[in-house]
């Protein structure tokens, strides 16, 4: 019996007779033909995107040099975390689940070189500072993303931990690129050691050394650990605004009762997630580059891993 099932089904198999609705699924194969050279035809593909995406987000900018090693209004620098050995890097496609129109910020190792994705521009609040002016300790100010990767302003935001508004892998607080201007994009600097943060307010803030970057709505400070983030351009690591501090509560509170201190001066320093360090150029040149091809921009070429991520990606989508 299962003999001739088998044999019945050969002679099916080799027949020309069509079955089913056969009229019907070659109109649905020619009408995807034709929608997909169309789509080729307009750079619609996903291969395209992945092109687009890359050639934006990995083109060589130049970086500010600071002659005084301070930091200034209006420079175009990098953000480094010491725990993670990356830099802040904005994603223009990775969007929060609690706002759609912001960009997702992580620390990333994959591109040393200061490109549109991972450089910011240092403006002012309202009349605190002008351009060219020295950006003091615990001066606001606001981060804004690089002209060259997106050309509407987006600036770095936080928002009060909520149900809705958190952070994707630990659930902290929030931080991304949004396109507003109001109280939730300004922050401040204040010096990396507790001990001498009162007697430093107000000096310069220095480039290329470790400072604390402080949330002024929230108080929280500028947080990246070694949490995995996976977005289009591979594994990356988690920013958000959350201070971790040294243990040393019951020290505190003893001092508080012996009215040594109040609860608003600060007592317990921060720890290495929170250490960040505005990087600028290492010599004047680097400020002037300009990077001119055919097209007037020179692309980097990304490592090899990521390339091979984005081909897996286009042939398994």
């Amino acid at each position: 019996m299962m003999l001739y099932r088998a044999g019945v089904q050969n002679i099916y198999k080799n027949t020309t007779v069509r079955v089913g609705n056969w009229s019907e699924d070659l109109e649905l194969d020619e009408l995807k033909m034709k929608e997909f050279l169309h789509r080729k035809e307009h750079g619609e593909l996903l291969v395209h995107k992945v092109q687009k995406q890359l050639a934006t987000s990995l083109r060589q900018v130049g970086l500010s040099y600071s002659r005084d090693g301070y930091v200034h209004f209006g420079n175009c620098i990098m953000l480094y975390n010491s725990v993670t050995d990356g830099v802040l890097s904005a994603d223009p496609s990775d969007h929060p689940a609690s706002n759609a129109q912001a960009f997702a910020v992580t620390t990333s190792t994959l591109t040393q070189a200061h490109v549109a994705r991972n450089t910011f521009v240092i403006e002012p609040i309202n009349q605190s500072g002008q351009n060219c002016e020295v950006l003091k300790l615990g001066q606001p100010f606001r981060l804004r993303i690089n002209p060259k990767l997106v050309s509407e302003p987006y600036y770095m935001q936080s928002e009060p931990l909520s149900p809705f508004s958190s952070s994707k892998v630990s659930r902290r607080q929030l931080v991304c690129m949004a396109p507003s201007r109001n109280q939730d994009t300004a922050w401040k600097v204040v010096w990396k050691d507790i001990n001498q943060r009162f007697e430093m307010d107000g000096q310069p803030v220095p480039a290329n050394a470790e400072v604390v970057l402080v949330h002024i709505p929230t108080n929280q400070a500028l947080s990246s650990a070694k949490l995995l983030h996976y977005n289009d351009f591979g594994q990356e690591f988690e920013v958000c605004a959350h201070t971790h501090n040294t243990v040393q509560k019951k020290q505190t509170l003893f001092s508080e009762k012996m009215g040594r201190t109040t609860t608003d001066i600060p007592q317990r320093n921060e720890l290495s997630p929170n250490f960040w360090a505005f990087l600028t150029a290492s010599s004047p040149e680097v400020e002037k580059l300009l990077w001119v091809s055919c097209s007037d921009v020179l692309l980097l070429l990304p490592p090899l891993p990521l390339l091979f991520f984005f081909l897996f990606r286009v042939i398994t989508v």
